[in-house]
C-alpha cells in the first residue's frame, strides 16, 4: 500500500516542477495572468504532494498484518522481588546481507511487577479497497510496561512504561481521529493490548492476529508461569 500514496506524492511533485517552470516561462514572456496561476498549482501540487510525502514516512512505521504476523520473541529473567529483565527480540532480527543476527536491534528494558505487557495500534482500511488495492491492516507497537497482579501494588509501587513508537514523518493516527468523517476508507482504528506473567528465563512468542496480540509460550518456564496463573 506504502507504493501506491508513495507513487501519487512523486507524481505530484513533479507536478509542481512542471507547473513551476510553466510560472517562471510565463514571467519571462510577461504573462504575469498566467504566472500568478500557475505559481499557486505549484504552490498546491507542492504542498499536497510533500504531504503525503511525509505521512507515508509515517506509515513506514507501521507494519502490515497478515492472518497472524509473528512480531518476535520475548525473554524475561528475574532480578529481583518484582523486577525482571525484559529481551525483546523482533522476528526480522537477522541482517539480510550478511545472514546474521543483528543483535542492535534486541531492545532491553527492566520491568517492575508481576506481568508484562505490550500494547499496539492497528488500522484496517474498507473491505472494498483492501479487495481493490490489496491493502492489508496496518499495525504499530505502542509500549510495554510492567503490570502488577495486586491493585494495590499498582497504585503505590514503581511503576515502569517504555515507548516503543518509531518516529517518522507526520503522525498520522490523530489525523485519522480528527478526519474520520472525511476518511470513508478508513474502517477503524483501535488499541490491542495483551498480557503474561513474568518469570525467570520465560520466553514468549509475541504474534499479531486480526483478533488482538497474542502472547505464545515458547519454552517450558513460560507454560509453567501461565499454568500457575492466577
Amino acid at each position: 500500500m506504502f507504493n501506491h500514496i508513495l507513487a501519487i506524492a512523486v507524481l505530484l511533485i513533479l507536478m509542481s516542477i512542471l507547473t513551476l517552470f510553466q510560472c517562471l516561462r510565463s514571467v519571462y514572456y510577461r504573462r504575469f495572468g498566467h504566472s500568478f496561476l500557475n505559481l499557486l498549482l505549484t504552490a498546491a501540487f507542492m504542498g499536497v504532494g510533500g504531504g503525503l510525502l511525509a505521512l507515508t514516512a509515517n506509515l513506514y512505521t507501521y507494519k502490515n498484518l497478515t492472518s497472524e504476523t509473528v512480531i518476535g520473541t520475548l525473554e524475561t529473567e528475574f532480578v529481583e522481588s518484582q523486577t525482571y529483565a525484559l529481551k525483546f527480540i523482533p522476528a526480522n532480527s537477522v541482517d539480510p546481507l550478511t545472514g546474521k543476527d543483528a543483535t542492535e536491534t534486541d531492545k532491553h528494558w527492566v520491568v517492575y511487577g508481576d506481568e508484562w505487557q505490550i500494547d499496539a495500534r492497528v488500522i484496517k482500511w474498507d473491505p472494498r479497497l483492501t479487495a481493490a488495492l490489496g491493502w492489508t491492516p496496518l499495525y504499530r507497537l505502542e509500549r510495554l510496561s510492567g503490570r502488577y497482579r495486586d491493585v494495590m501494588d499498582e497504585n503505590s509501587k514503581t511503576r515502569s512504561v517504555y515507548d516503543l513508537r518509531e518516529v517518522g514523518g507526520i503522525e498520522i493516527a490523530p489525523l485519522l481521529v480528527r478526519f474520520s468523517k472525511w476518511l470513508p476508507w478508513i474502517d477503524t482504528q483501535y488499541g490491542s493490548a495483551t498480557y503474561v506473567p513474568m518469570a525467570d528465563k520465560a520466553v514468549y512468542e509475541l504474534r499479531m492476529s486480526y483478533s488482538g496480540l497474542l502472547a505464545r509460550p515458547a519454552n517450558d518456564t513460560a507454560k509453567e508461569a501461565l499454568g500457575n496463573w492466577q
